[in-house]
């Protein structure tokens, strides 16, 4: 039984580092937001761990690790300000609703505040820093996720919108189950489970954008199904892009254009092909090239 630790570690540890390269490449061959931001939460995951390995098997880390969890837990506080800051990119970015530049400013001001908290000798600006800027942030993200999840229904495709109700419900019941369970030191039963969850997500994705590539439905004749409904050279090539599972964000940082831009293309797109929504475009689109 003492060998299940070990080869557990080991397993995740492996499985964290090939899902935080993958992205890394996926992110180099299609630089976008979402591939930033997972890159770094699974370098933080991958740090989490390597430090776990530590604590299980270097005593002397393990003194220096229950010192800092004790005396500088400000350290501690600003890692996991960091993994929720890379949570709420994430579902941001799946429901095409980033971080704006005000709430990074928060984000910033927070992160500040902890770094600056072995500076200032005070028990209640410990205490705030501690307890209440990470719980706040973490309640804060919680409940901006749905909102924009319910906001952008509709605005969003199908797939974009189930995977980020998943991340958000596996990240609450983790957060609920933390609270609940004892706690059992330096591993935190909660946040590992949903560590593997993620991992394990990020590396179907990653599956997913290489059996679904882009060079699968360039293939496909697109050109015939934009001349089929007379859609000019712009809203023939926003259409592929849609067509691909960009949103509009995405499609407008690729073109260089204002989302206004895209909105109006993407409008005008779904009135000459007769859809309503994504979805119908893309099995509209499949049908009529597969005749």
């Amino acid at each position: 039984m003492a060998y299940i630790p070990f080869f557990y570690s080991y397993f995740i540890t492996i499985a964290t580092a090939v899902t935080l390269f993958g992205f890394l490449a996926l992110n180099i061959r299609k630089p976008r937001r979402l591939h930033a931001l997972c890159a770094v939460l699974f370098a933080l995951y991958l740090i989490d761990i390597t430090m776990l390995w530590m604590v299980d098997y270097i005593p002397e880390f393990k003194e220096f690790f229950d010192y800092n969890q004790t005396e500088v837990r400000a350290m501690y506080s600003l890692f996991n300000t960091c993994m929720v800051f890379a949570y709420r990119g994430i579902v941001g970015d799946l429901l095409d609703c980033p971080i704006s530049t005000r709430e990074g400013m928060i984000w910033i001001l927070c992160l500040a505040g902890i770094l600056t908290e072995g500076a200032v000798k005070s028990d209640w600006y410990s205490f705030a820093v501690e307890l209440v800027v990470p719980y706040a942030l973490r309640v804060w993200s919680v409940c901006l996720a749905l909102f924009i999840y319910i906001r952008q229904r509709g605005l969003v495709e199908r797939g974009r919108r189930i995977s980020a109700l998943c991340f958000i419900m596996v990240y609450i019941l983790m957060e609920f189950a933390e609270f609940t369970l004892p706690n059992t030191g330096a591993r935190r039963i909660p946040f590992e489970i949903m560590g593997f969850i993620y991992t394990a997500a990020g590396m179907v994705y990653l599956y997913l954008q290489l059996k679904a590539s882009d060079q699968a439905l360039k293939a496909m004749n697109y050109h015939g199904f934009a001349q089929a409904h007379n859609l000019t050279r712009r809203e023939e090539e926003i259409c592929l892009l849609v067509l691909q599972g960009r949103t509009n964000r995405e499609i407008a940082e690729e073109l260089h254009v204002s989302i206004g831009t895209v909105k109006t293309h993407v409008r005008h797109i779904f009135e000459k092909a007769g859809v309503a929504t994504r979805e119908d475009l893309r099995d509209k689109a499949q049908a009529q090239t597969q005749q």
